[in-house]
């Protein structure tokens, strides 16, 4: 069984995938430069912050000459809680949206 954190991410998931607004998150469309990996291209497109989770709309390309299957493993950083990827094997040029949520380590920095 799910814990209330588990269950808060996958409800986050569902949000960040249908480009909805979620109570006690703040929402920031990011413009940020694309960041190459590879042949892969990811770049950040939302950043959902709430008081106990983040989440993250990530938009990846394959820049590649070869398709490319995508592990949740490798968006996923230590402390991430959930991860969905829309379309995990992407052919050469194609692009997918992946979204990532993480426990919110926010100690006021930004």
């Amino acid at each position: 069984s799910q814990t209330p954190l588990e269950t808060s991410a996958v409800r986050l998931i569902q949000a960040m995938a249908n480009d909805r607004s979620v109570d006690g998150f703040e929402v920031r469309q990011v413009t940020a430069s694309p960041a190459r990996i590879g042949d892969l291209e990811l770049q950040l497109i939302a950043d959902y912050r709430g008081a106990r989770l983040t989440g993250k709309v990530v938009r990846i390309h394959n820049r590649g000459s070869v398709s490319v299957t995508l592990a949740e493993r490798d968006l996923a950083p230590r402390d991430t809680l959930a991860v969905s990827i829309t379309e995990p094997k992407l052919e050469p040029g194609a692009s997918t949206t992946a979204f990532v949520v993480g426990a919110n380590g926010e100690t006021g920095h930004d």
